[in-house]
């Protein structure tokens, strides 16, 4: 008896399958929930950029277009860290009229930043199934908000007295002047970033309108790091890795 009840459940859930890869992409909508590793590339002019390994996850919503495209929309809750460094040991102060050399001046700058973004993608999802196997490629654009942003360092200033003399109009104190960077920042990180993605997704449709879904996607930021114009021009770029699972919502009738 309990054998029987087994080979019915296997039935059923055969069935149940059949009948869901017939169901159709084109006019249905689509949720699913998503996360992994984000590998950031932070790329700075005039300063050192070490980055680290974390991680962006949230929830999707697609609307299939026809039975090969779909346009996705997502809700990411993105985290990035990384840490900012420029040492200068004797530098240029340059004017109108000269550019002499502080050799007694000397600047280091070193602060780790660990930021909150709430980031909505927009794209286009195109992909061609075999059998329940679907190959996918993804392209769009993002735009990410600031939630919150946290930072820990240390910046110096150390200016020769002698070496300043000739540029009063900087309003430069010699001596050695520290500042520290701890707890939530303020004014310092843009509060928003934008950019463009692509990537390639694997999918494997288990029945009952559920899909296990694999992303490698490269997202571009097209938006400064810091929001002070004066600030090193610094960018974010990274790979992203996630693992996901879809459901497809009832079909709608004809």
């Amino acid at each position: 008896m309990k054998s029987k009840a087994i080979i019915l459940f296997l039935l059923m859930l055969f069935v149940e399958a059949l009948q869901a890869q017939g169901l159709s992409q084109k006019n249905q909508w689509f949720v699913g929930i998503s996360g992994g590793p984000q590998f950031g590339e932070a790329i700075g002019r005039g300063i050192n950029v070490f980055n680290r390994t974390t991680a962006i996850g949230g929830l999707s919503l697609a609307y299939g277009l026809n039975e090969d495209v779909k346009l996705q929309m997502e809700l990411m809750f993105d985290t990035r860290t990384i840490r900012a460094n420029s040492l200068l040991r004797g530098f240029y102060f340059i004017n109108d009229t000269s550019a002499a050399l502080c050799a007694n001046c000397d600047y280091l700058y070193d602060v780790s930043f660990t930021t909150h973004y709430l980031q909505i993608p927009l794209l286009i999802h195109y992909a061609k199934a075999k059998g329940n196997f679907q190959i996918a490629l993804q392209a769009g654009a993002y735009y990410a908000l600031l939630l919150s942003n946290t930072y820990d360092g240390v910046e110096i200033l150390n200016f020769d007295s002698t070496g300043l003399a000739a540029y009063p109009h900087y309003g430069l104190v010699p001596g050695l002047t520290v500042t520290n960077f701890e707890g939530t920042s303020i004014n310092v990180i843009n509060t928003y970033d934008a950019g463009i993605l692509v990537g390639l997704s694997a999918n494997y449709y288990l029945g009952n309108r559920f899909t296990l879904t694999l992303d490698g996607r490269f997202q571009v930021g097209l938006v400064g790091m810091y929001e002070n114009p004066e600030m090193p021009e610094i960018t974010y770029k990274s790979y992203v890795v996630r693992f996901g699972l879809m459901y497809q919502l009832q079909q709608r009738n004809p």
